[in-house]
């Protein structure tokens, strides 16, 4: 799985696969070597976290031995694995993106393509307030004040990825 998926993101997919198929494996091949989306990867599910540059020999030895139930994490990201751990407060000042809703980012994806309040409301069968009541929520996880704002927080985080 991916990280940068249009729509859904890799991780908020494997989240959902996790939640729907529990005991599937899960391995992110990806680019992104930083603690913040190593953590949310294996938060969501992840056996497995492997950067892209790996040797196909490499990979598929990873893939048996998390098929056999072991998990893998690529000695490139150890650092900022062990970064997260000796500084635990750090993240949790990170923003709350994890705990978007699915109907949350519903509205993201369509607020992403320029829909308005009412559009999305009629596209998702809800009222406008309900509209107006999610967005309020998901400014408040991503610490954004504006749509534009919020659009660009989702993107920076690998919560949406446009095109």
């Amino acid at each position: 799985m991916d990280i940068s998926l249009p729509g859904l993101s890799g991780i908020e997919t494997t989240r959902l696969c996790c939640e729907k198929m529990p005991g599937v494996k899960i391995i992110m091949l990806t680019i992104y070597d930083d603690e913040h989306h190593v953590l949310k990867a294996v938060e969501a599910g992840a056996s497995g976290y492997v950067i892209k540059n790996v040797r196909k020999e490499e990979l598929l030895d990873i893939i048996k031995k998390v098929f056999e139930g072991k998990s893998f994490l690529d000695p490139n990201v150890t650092g900022a694995v062990l970064q997260m751990i000796r500084h635990p407060k750090q993240l949790q000042k990170e923003l709350k993106t994890d705990q978007i809703s699915g109907r949350e980012l519903e509205i993201l994806l369509e607020l992403a393509k320029g829909l308005s309040n009412q559009e999305i409301a009629e596209k998702l069968f809800l009222s406008e307030n309900t509209v107006k009541s999610h967005l309020k929520n998901m400014y408040k996880k991503l610490s954004a004040s504006t749509r534009s704002e919020a659009i660009v927080k989702a993107i920076q985080n690998g919560i949406i990825r446009l095109g």
